[in-house]
């Protein structure tokens, strides 16, 4: 006979997104609307910003909301800040999960991003800092991180201090996973040091459909197969 059961990494990762927005679905319709509206805002930092490149999606920046929301995260660090519509998707989900909720963002090759009033959450920005200079001075804190975002290339420095500031719990975020974007770059950097991590593939566009999301998310994640578990329900 045969013993075993194999279960393709599509299909765990489709049951897994399926899990995120079951999760959500009532906050939707007040999601929604104020993604989109955090947007509008975000778009207004385009013009001062000196390196102007590509933003994430309004699925990407509910994806992370669902996230953040799952896993009640209270401490992001973030790379690659830009004009900010992924740091206020997870703005207002760590700002529903509690009061302590913070957010650590960095960006190399631009200063414009400035939280506004009643942003949701505290939001740390490190306006023209690396990746690496960002991780060192929070790594000589003793706070970990409940969630990373990668939204620019991971450099080989950061790899250990990723490491001092993750916990067994941490969730690793992936944007651009796609060909041979960073994403799959940030993947593969990080995954040799993380051989008890599974990757989840990007959210399927008919799970966003179902849900009345339009457009693609590009967020692939790295989760630790220890805190996956079987239940009855």
């Amino acid at each position: 006979m045969k013993a075993s059961f194999n279960l393709s990494m599509h299909r765990l990762s489709a049951a897994f997104w399926e899990t995120m927005f079951e999760g959500v679905y009532e906050q939707l319709p007040a999601v929604l609307p104020a993604i989109l509206a955090n947007y509008e805002r975000c778009e207004k930092f385009r013009t001062e910003s000196d390196y102007d490149t590509g933003s994430i999606s309004v699925a990407a920046g509910v994806c992370l909301y669902a996230l953040c929301r799952h896993f009640q995260v209270d401490r992001v660090v973030e790379i690659g800040t830009f004009i900010g519509k992924s740091t206020s998707s997870m703005a207002l989900a760590l700002a529903r999960n509690g009061p302590d909720g913070a957010i650590h963002t960095c960006d190399k090759d631009n200063g414009c991003f400035e939280p506004w009033q009643g942003f949701g959450c505290r939001v740390h920005s490190y306006p023209w800092k690396s990746s690496t200079e960002m991780l060192s001075e929070l790594s000589r804190s003793p706070d970990k991180a409940d969630l990373f975002f990668f939204d620019g290339r991971i450099q080989s420095e950061d790899i250990p201090l990723i490491a001092r500031l993750a916990h067994p719990g941490t969730v690793f975020v992936f944007d651009d996973f796609e060909g041979t974007e960073k994403g799959v770059i940030n993947v593969a950097a990080l995954r040799s040091s993380m051989p008890q991590h599974i990757l989840i593939e990007p959210c399927p566009t008919e799970i966003l459909e179902r849900y009345g999301i339009q457009g693609r998310s590009l967020s692939a994640l790295l989760f630790n197969v220890k805190n996956l578990s079987i239940t009855n329900q």
